[in-house]
């Protein structure tokens, strides 16, 4: 079975602040580590335009066109449980539903992925400070491979 690595976007690649978006620290190294590795989707709770600036501004339009699929609110579950009017929750089992996959979602925020398998999950510190110092986007590459192997070894 493929490998499939799916990337939320806002605060997880990048923090959109002020009207300008901010890349995260070795952001462009990441991507191109990913598309040479897995098949990449974007799962994002942003609405549709913001997310297609978004994607113009973090990637190239090669990458954009790798994507298998592009994700935005409106694939996303009203949150049952929510804070926030605009809360939503992300669904692996959608996913499933149209690709067979070995699926890693990776996003930033513990409540949007809260009822999916930890075994399918990578939680990263939310980019909140475009001086962060932290080197999370090589150590999630590091994760990430042995997250795969994991599924791999359980066939999840």
């Amino acid at each position: 079975m493929d490998l499939l690595l799916v990337l939320d976007l806002d605060g997880t690649l990048l923090l959109r602040k002020h009207k300008k978006i901010h890349k995260r620290k070795y952001l462009n190294e990441f991507l191109e580590y990913c598309f040479n590795n897995y098949n990449v989707a974007i799962y994002t709770s942003m609405l549709k335009n913001n997310m297609q600036a978004t994607l113009n501004t973090i990637m190239t339009p090669n990458q954009i066109d790798k994507l298998l699929f592009i994700w935005c609110r409106e694939y996303t579950i009203p949150d049952p449980d929510p804070i926030n009017r605009w809360d939503t929750i992300k669904s692996i089992k959608l996913i499933q539903d149209v690709y067979n996959y070995h699926i890693i979602l990776v996003d930033d925020s513990e409540r949007k992925v809260r009822f999916e398998n930890p075994n399918n999950i990578i939680l990263v510190k939310q980019f909140i400070d475009v001086n962060e110092s932290e080197n999370e986007l090589k150590e999630l590459q590091v994760k990430i491979e042995n997250k795969f192997l994991l599924l791999k070894e359980k066939n999840v």
